[in-house]
């Protein structure tokens, strides 16, 4: 596929940007799943809308990387692959941590990293953000394929006030990665806010003009010119100290501040001259005291940023989109106005819910983001971009007719399921490949039927050819043993007898809102596209709960296929 900014990608990133030219991004910043054997269980959370077999929480997705003949596949593939300087780093650690967990987690890593380095341009910077079971495997692949030299920072975020942890510190941060392509990287002074308990302490004074702290107008060393001599009274070489008149940068001037014509080229004692017409001179109350400079704190104030990010929280509430391991907007801001400019392209090739896609846009920079997970593609648009006045976003790998399809399963069933299922506003994908049941996506309905306690809907996806009357017929079964009210068949083509079926079931329609819904119904892929991808012509189903907000769902993403 061809790379194209402001655009979402559909599809494993390491194939996606195999296909691209070198060094077309500016910005690449990364929040990889973790090798943390954790699952996040956002989805539906607490609902208790399903029955004893299907979990109440459909699992959003799941952290847990094994040893299997894929992992053993791809290590090969790592080891020989010469142009990658971590191909080296990866045979080391099979040496020492052979068919692991960890290995297989690093050789994943290792392939995307090298891809992610070659799409950089030589003035881009990467971050990289991992918790730290895998920092230190990572950080040793990072100085493999970005050179040691190019190690910028190891930048330490406090995601959470406090964490209980048996035997153990609490874990309560987060590690991220920066590293550079090269050292003429894009970097920008960004500075952090103050706390008002570093106001109180640091900043003691106050005039009509506001509160303000008082920095030194001197510099160490004796000069013999005009910066080296008295002024008003007071001679910073003969002080004792040996140094001379330096006075601070522009940027510290406040805003009211103005210089007058032809400043840059005054003397440093009539440059002082200025400061202290224009009351930014702060003079001691003991006679012969050094005067020095007011530093008043206006917007523009703050800390230049630092490695250990204390000041940014965990995702506020009103910007939650229920999505697992969601980073707060403040922290992308931070890394995107630091190592990036306006107009640059900043690429996450695990984009999730889009919280960088959002930061860069909102930064004026232009954005590309890469998923495998389709519902987080159809969530960055529905949440994130559209309720922002943009259009959204152009969804670049995901089928747009019956024979790329069909192409999509044959390469990957797994990511075929899971794009089907995202088809239907308000189905989540389980991420349970393997002995799920039958239950490939399920859902929650916005209102109880009138009919039945039950709520729940539940969908299969079937990618073979033809007729599909056995795996309809064993979807009824799949209803009871999840006590669901609805289910759903997707098929790859259109399946002509589904009256027949329906009325074979024996399962009572659903009244939801005045309106009977059948219990059992087939979704044609094939149809959906002859539809102009308008599901509400191939389904009927009433309205849904969005699985990452809980509120009704929306349009799906991939709904206006002709455009």
């Amino acid at each position: 596929m061809k790379f194209e900014e402001n655009t979402l990608y559909f599809g494993d990133c390491l194939q996606i940007m195999r296909g691209w030219s070198s060094e077309c991004a500016d910005l690449v910043y990364l929040d990889p799943p973790f090798n943390s054997d954790a699952n996040y269980n956002n989805i539906f959370k607490g609902s208790g809308l399903f029955g004893k077999s299907l979990n109440p929480q459909v699992k959003a997705y799941e952290d847990i990387w094994t040893w299997s003949d894929e992992a053993f596949d791809r290590l090969e593939r790592v080891k020989n692959a010469a142009a990658n300087p971590a191909s080296k780093v990866i045979q080391g650690f099979e040496l020492f941590m052979p068919r692991s967990k960890m290995l297989s987690y690093t050789s994943y890593m290792a392939e995307r990293l090298f891809e992610c380095w070659r799409v950089l341009k030589p003035t881009g910077s990467l971050y990289l953000h991992c918790d730290p079971t895998a920092n230190s495997y990572l950080r040793v692949i990072m100085d493999a394929i970005f050179g040691e030299k190019n190690f910028r920072n190891e930048i330490v975020w406090k995601r959470t006030s406090s964490h209980n942890s048996a035997k153990r510190w609490g874990p309560i941060h987060d590690t991220l990665l920066y590293y550079s392509k090269t050292e003429q990287c894009a970097w920008n002074r960004v500075l952090q806010s103050f706390t008002q308990d570093h106001i109180d302490k640091f900043y003691p004074f106050e005039d009509e003009k506001g509160v303000f702290t008082t920095s030194d107008l001197t510099g160490s060393g004796k000069r013999s010119g005009d910066s080296g001599k008295a002024w008003r009274n007071y001679n910073p070489a003969q002080s004792g100290r040996g140094r001379h008149w330096a006075l601070p940068p522009d940027r510290s001037f406040p805003d009211w501040f103005v210089f007058p014509d032809g400043y840059a080229q005054l003397k440093p004692r009539e440059k002082l001259d200025v400061l202290d017409q224009q009351g930014l001179i702060h003079w001691p109350k003991k006679e012969g005291g050094q005067p020095r400079f007011k530093r008043y704190l206006t917007e523009k104030s703050g800390q230049p940023l630092q490695s250990l990010i204390l000041d940014i929280p965990p995702t506020p509430k009103n910007e939650q989109l229920g999505y697992p391991t969601q980073k707060p907007l403040a922290l992308l801001d931070r890394i995107i106005r630091a190592s990036s400019n306006e107009g640059d392209i900043v690429l996450d090739p695990f984009c999730g819910c889009g919280t960088s896609t959002e930061s860069a846009l909102n930064n004026k920079r232009l954005a590309v983001g890469i998923d495998i997970y389709a519902p987080a593609l159809n969530l960055i648009n529905d949440l994130r971009i559209v309720p922002q006045g943009r259009p959204a976003l152009p969804v670049k790998g995901a089928p747009t007719n019956l024979t790329e399809a069909r192409f999509l399963h044959t390469q990957d069933p797994y990511m075929f399921q899971d794009w089907a299922v995202s088809l239907i506003p308000g189905l989540a994908v389980n991420p349970k490949k393997s002995g799920d049941g039958g239950v490939d996506g399920a859902g929650v309905m916005a209102s109880k039927p009138v009919n039945c306690d039950l709520r729940g809907v539940i969908a299969e996806v079937t990618g073979s050819p033809g007729s599909q009357v056995g795996k309809y017929r064993a979807l009824k079964g799949v209803l009871d043993d999840n006590e669901a009210a609805m289910g759903i068949l997707i098929t790859l083509e259109t399946q002509t007898k589904w009256r027949e079926w329906e009325q074979g079931s024996k399962r009572p329609s659903v009244e939801v809102s005045g309106r009977a819904y059948p219990s059992m119904q087939p979704f044609s892929i094939q149809e959906y596209f002859e539809k102009q991808g308008d599901w509400k012509r191939v389904i009927e189903l009433p309205l849904m709960l969005d699985p990452f907000t809980g509120k009704p769902a929306r349009q799906n993403l991939f709904s206006d296929i002709a455009s």
